[in-house]
């Protein structure tokens, strides 16, 4: 496991153009955005396999960028900054990206990743509404997203 203790600017960094700093359940993890797959021995996370298979360090630096697996992870919170933000991140560089990120905690808080639905520690999820059941074909291009159901 990543070793806990004070993190770096960059270890809040999302690879799809979020930013967790001040995020409670994120604070609680063990790893990070990036750092997840060598923890945990897999992505349960389509948009940071997909970052991995494209070789990019995030998604505003891949040639298929903004993609269908992108909109649809905004499109899980409808209010969501995420495609816009990594568009400034490779834009203004990491540090000016950060400083703005940072003042869009209240996007953030509520904004859509699979890590929410991890288990904690009491072997619950952290968000259990946030289960990802986005399909993601092999190619990492294709995408289906399930149709709300209705309460």
């Amino acid at each position: 496991m990543e070793p806990k203790g004070v993190r770096r600017p960059e270890d809040y960094a999302g690879v799809c153009g979020t930013y967790w700093e001040g995020c409670g359940w994120y604070e609680a993890l063990p790893f990070t955005c990036v750092g997840h797959p060598q923890v945990l021995g897999h992505s349960p996370c389509p948009v940071r396999s997909c970052a991995a298979w494209h070789r990019v360090e995030n998604c505003a630096l891949c040639v298929q960028f903004p993609c269908p697996l992108l909109f649809a992870f905004a499109a899980r919170t409808g209010d969501d900054l995420r495609i816009f933000s990594a568009m400034r991140r490779a834009e203004y560089g990491d540090e000016a990206w950060a400083s703005w990120a940072r003042e869009q905690l209240a996007v953030w808080v509520n904004a859509y990743c699979p890590l929410r639905s991890l288990p904690d520690a009491t072997g619950e999820g952290t968000r259990p509404e946030h289960h990802g059941d986005l399909q993601v074909g092999a190619d990492m291009r294709t995408v289906s997203v399930p149709r709300s159901r209705s309460r």
